[in-house]
């Protein structure tokens, strides 16, 4: 065969050969999928990243408001107690917007501490999960966590007090010693926001270890004929 038969035969192998279509190189490219795998659309993994954002916030803005929200029940009926209000009278005034048959003083009423006491934890672990949510987007550092969640309950205390619960009962609302709802938001701003920061810490902490220990390699095996394989051949 000579030299000009040997081009013949190259020029129809190649002609033979299907052309490579350009989406097809760059499917090969490093970091792209091979071709006929699904490519995992971004909206997907940006939802997952928001309901793993929710669910934390959850995990830790329910019990943060709950010990937020007790602190400042604390607080509320000691210093009403203190000014001669009464103890029992926070509770009372909140129980009274729903229950008109709660007492309007500190004088003890069983449904009404326990209708009072539902409401008000019940507001508090909804706070306490808006307050980790905001912990998420901030940067983190407790102290600016700390502070948006003061600045937040600061602006949150004059609606509930004089726009939300004034509309609702306003007896009740203009019961609660208004200096006392102030502190008592500010208290529950600085417990709930302090606990949603360690919480979330403690969170991707616990996380990463997750994570590390799901990418521990196996042991290996001992080798052929060792001590403790003595069965296998050398």
């Amino acid at each position: 065969m000579g030299r000009d038969d040997i081009a013949r035969a190259g020029g129809l192998e190649r002609q033979d050969r299907p052309a490579a279509s350009p989406g097809a190189e760059k499917s090969a490219l490093p970091g792209n999928p091979a071709p006929g795998l699904p490519r995992t659309p971004c909206w997907q993994s940006v939802d997952k990243r928001g309901e793993a954002g929710v669910r934390r916030a959850l995990r830790v803005g329910v019990p943060g408001g709950i010990a937020a929200g007790a602190v400042m029940a604390l607080w509320s009926m000691g210093a009403m107690w203190v000014i001669g209000s009464g103890f029992w009278t926070p509770l009372n005034l909140i129980a009274h917007t729903f229950y008109r048959s709660a007492p309007l003083d500190g004088m003890f009423s069983a449904p009404a501490v326990a209708i009072g006491l539902a409401v008000h934890m019940t507001v508090a672990s909804a706070f306490g999960v808006t307050i980790a949510v905001l912990a998420q987007w901030l940067p983190r550092t407790r102290s600016l966590v700390i502070a948006g969640g003061v600045l937040f309950v600061a602006v949150v205390w004059p609606v509930m007090q004089w726009g939300v619960w004034y509309k609702l009962d306003e007896t009740a609302a203009e019961g609660f010693s208004e200096w006392i709802f102030a502190l008592a938001h500010l208290l529950f701003g600085l417990v709930a926001a302090g606990l949603a920061m360690i919480g979330i810490e403690n969170d991707e902490t616990a996380m990463r270890a997750r994570h590390a220990i799901g990418h521990t390699p196996p042991p290996r095996d001992p080798a052929p004929g060792s001590l403790f394989r003595p069965e296998r051949p050398r």
